[in-house]
């Protein structure tokens, strides 16, 4: 990233089709947990894309869905900069609604 300013700017809300468009920019993305390895998560867009989050260090990640505010690496990585846990019943109509 070349802007270190980006990071407290607004920013776009994704699923997987707009990670390629996004690359290098800060973004939100609305997802379920899908599994944990390490330091690394696989998830589950609203639009069914599966991607990976590189994830910060000390976090916990309690609930199935959750909202990661972080910079897009590639069309299918994402590096967490925060998260929010969403909990367990957000649900696939609410979760499809905030990528639209």
């Amino acid at each position: 990233m070349s802007d270190p300013t980006q990071l407290t700017q607004p920013c776009a809300r994704v699923n997987g089709a707009y990670m390629r468009e996004n690359v290098g920019r800060k973004v939100r993305l609305v997802c379920k947990q899908e599994g944990i390895s390490g330091r690394t998560m696989t998830v589950l867009a609203a639009d069914n894309a599966r991607l990976t989050v590189n994830l910060a260090e000390g976090a916990s990640y309690d609930t199935e869905y959750i909202e990661f505010e972080g910079v897009v690496d590639s069309d299918t990585v994402l590096t967490e900069h925060s998260h929010t846990n969403f909990g367990n019943s957000f649900g696939a109509p609410h979760h499809r609604a905030l990528s639209r």
